[in-house]
């Protein structure tokens, strides 16, 4: 150890001392006066070190120190299983309904199931400890996003053809519509002209009684209306010739192309003014030898 240096208290002459002088009374050599060698103050301590610990290594002590390795990972189980359980409930509630012939509920159910399933899914990948549900979330999802596509099939197989009948029954009132106004043009060329017999053709009726192109041409074939000096041409309505007032009140005097309907029937005009869908068959038997 070196020599230790101080300065003397009465005359501050600085003076060294060897270790082994420590405590002693020594005379200074400036002032002569007596005085005791101080000790050196111990050095002072080091401050501790206190080393920094990541979110990972917090998460591991935390549930190292949790007796039975509970703690974090139950909070953590309290946050996400309850909602990956409600999304695999809610999943299989989901199909069930389906299978009961209450898809439009049961895709609801599937819904519920795929929004809680990604919520628990994304809690579990968010955090930095190991989270319980992971399983449930994942099997609610697969569950839950079979069922939305079943039911959306279902549901299709059945809106579809549902929609489709709406379409055609408009396109047959439409039709009906066009008729009656044909119907009713002819009687009122039959009650101008004061004759017995109707109109033959288009041709003769409309020279007399204008009648909207539109009502000339079937909603169901989507046809677009030509010129009027070739109605018989473009026309989706057939207008039997040689009809009177004397005739059957059945008797028909206008009916809808076969094409219109694709052979499954067409409506018929009569000569009492009623119009009607009717059948195949009767459609058949109505319209057979009427068209020229």
């Amino acid at each position: 150890m070196t020599d230790f240096k101080f300065a003397c208290p009465h005359c501050n002459q600085h003076l060294e001392s060897p270790p082994e002088m420590f405590g002693s009374v020594i005379a200074c050599p400036s002032c002569n006066r007596q005085i005791q060698v101080p000790r050196p103050a111990p050095p002072s301590p080091l401050p501790p070190v206190i080393p920094t610990r990541s979110k990972t290594d917090v998460g591991d002590v935390a549930q190292a120190n949790a007796p039975g390795n509970s703690g974090s990972n139950d909070q953590g189980a309290v946050r996400t299983m309850p909602m990956a359980t409600w999304s695999l409930s809610a999943s299989i509630v989901g199909m069930i309904l389906t299978f009961v012939r209450l898809p439009l509920v049961g895709l609801f159910g599937s819904l519920l199931a795929v929004g809680w399933g990604h919520k628990a899914r994304a809690r579990i990948k968010r955090s930095t400890e190991p989270l319980a549900g992971r399983r449930s979330a994942t099997a609610g999802l697969i569950v839950g996003y079979v069922g939305v596509l079943f039911q959306i099939g279902l549901l299709a197989s059945v809106g579809l053809p549902y929609l489709s009948n709406v379409r055609q029954s408009a396109c047959r009132n439409q039709c009906r519509d066009n008729m009656k106004q044909i119907t009713m043009a002819a009687y009122l060329y039959h009650q101008a002209n004061d004759k017995m017999k109707f109109p033959d053709d288009f041709q003769t009726l409309i020279a007399e009684n204008p009648i909207a192109p539109k009502s000339l041409v079937c909603p169901a074939t989507r046809h677009q209306p030509g010129n009027m000096t070739e109605v018989e041409k473009w026309t989706d309505y057939v207008l039997v010739a040689g009809r009177s007032d004397n005739d059957p009140s059945d008797t028909v005097l206008v009916f809808s192309k076969p094409e219109c309907y694709g052979g499954k029937g067409g409506n018929v005009g009569f000569v009492d003014g009623s119009v009607r869908w009717c059948e195949r068959e009767e459609y058949e038997r109505l319209t057979r030898g009427a068209a020229r």
